[in-house]
């Protein structure tokens, strides 16, 4: 669940770089395209840091309509693994399948190309999440390294539970959930050769 959170609220997005799959425009650079390619997080929720929170690594990568589809496994601390998929196109990621889950319909991770204020809700206006473009270029350091991120707030009910920054040729390398002292972070990233 915490997962889903961080994916319809998270998910990795590098770049485009499976073998046969050419950039198929901005989408290519917010998620990991890469068969092989391997994402760990940490989460910290005060003094408590759990190492291997998290890790995902992308299994497949498809052409589909003017995107990508990217599947990847994702493997929580207590050794439960999951496949999710996602829709990587020139106007946005969305969730198609969120770590086991089928979605009804794709739901939107992030609309591109990125631009500061840009809105989109997920449910609806009385029991939804808005999601809001809050920065493009923010700095952010995480134990992976140093990033410029697109920042995306997120707001259920007037209150912002979760923020996410999503790295160029990296994908999501942070993510706040519920507030300021839960946070999950890239602690490595191990591309394809």
């Amino acid at each position: 669940m915490s997962r889903l959170l961080v994916a319809v609220g998270l998910l990795p997005v590098m770049a485009l770089a499976a073998p046969g799959v050419k950039d198929k425009g901005p989408a290519a650079t917010y998620f990991s395209t890469r068969v092989g390619d391997k994402l760990e997080y940490e989460l910290r929720s005060g003094d408590t840091v759990t190492p291997a929170w998290n890790t995902e690594v992308v299994t497949k990568v498809e052409p589909a309509g003017t995107g990508v589809r990217i599947t990847f496994t994702s493997t929580q601390a207590g050794g439960r693994t999951t496949e999710s998929v996602v829709s990587a196109a020139p106007d946005g990621l969305a969730w198609l399948v969120a770590y086991g889950s089928k979605c009804d319909t794709p739901v939107p991770l992030l609309k591109l190309p990125p631009t500061v204020g840009t809105t989109w809700m997920v449910g609806d206006e009385r029991n939804g999440t808005k999601y809001t473009v809050g920065a493009v270029d923010e700095e952010v350091k995480v134990p992976a390294g140093k990033y410029k991120c697109v920042r995306v707030d997120a707001v259920s009910n007037g209150v912002t539970p979760n923020v996410y920054w999503y790295a160029r040729g990296v994908g999501l390398v942070k993510q706040t959930m519920g507030g300021p002292d839960i946070v999950a972070t890239l602690k490595a990233f191990t591309p394809t050769k």
